[in-house]
C-alpha cells in the first residue's frame, strides 16, 4: 500500500477520534451548566426546550461512542492490511539481474 494513502487515511481518521474523545466531555459539561442554571425558577416551556436538547445531545454523543467503536474496528483492519502487505515479496523479473 502506498505510505501517501496510509498517511491520507490515518490522518483523518485520528483528527474524527480526537474530536470524538475531546466533544465527549464537553457536551456533558455543557449539559450540566444549562440543567444547573435552570434552577427551580424555570419555566415550563424552558424545561421542556432543555429536556429535548439534552436528548439531543445525548443521542449524538451515543452516535459519536459508535463511531469511535467503529474507527477502533478500522483501525486495527488497516494494521492486519499493512502487516500483510509488509509480508507479501514483490515477484521477481525474469532476465532483471542488472
Amino acid at each position: 500500500m502506498d505510505p501517501m494513502l496510509i498517511e491520507d487515511l490515518i490522518i483523518p481518521l485520528a483528527g474524527m477520534a480526537t474530536g470524538i474523545i475531546l466533544g465527549l466531555p464537553v457536551v456533558r459539561a455543557i449539559v450540566k451548566v444549562v440543567e444547573r442554571k435552570l434552577g427551580p425558577g424555570a419555566s415550563a416551556g424552558e424545561v421542556k426546550e432543555l429536556q429535548a436538547e439534552t436528548e439531543r445531545l445525548r443521542s449524538q454523543v451515543g452516535g459519536m461512542e459508535d463511531m469511535a467503536y467503529r474507527l477502533a474496528e478500522l483501525e486495527e483492519r488497516l494494521d492486519f492490511a499493512e502487516r500483510v502487505l509488509a509480508q507479501r515479496k514483490e515477484p521477481q523479473l525474469p532476465g532483471g539481474g542488472g
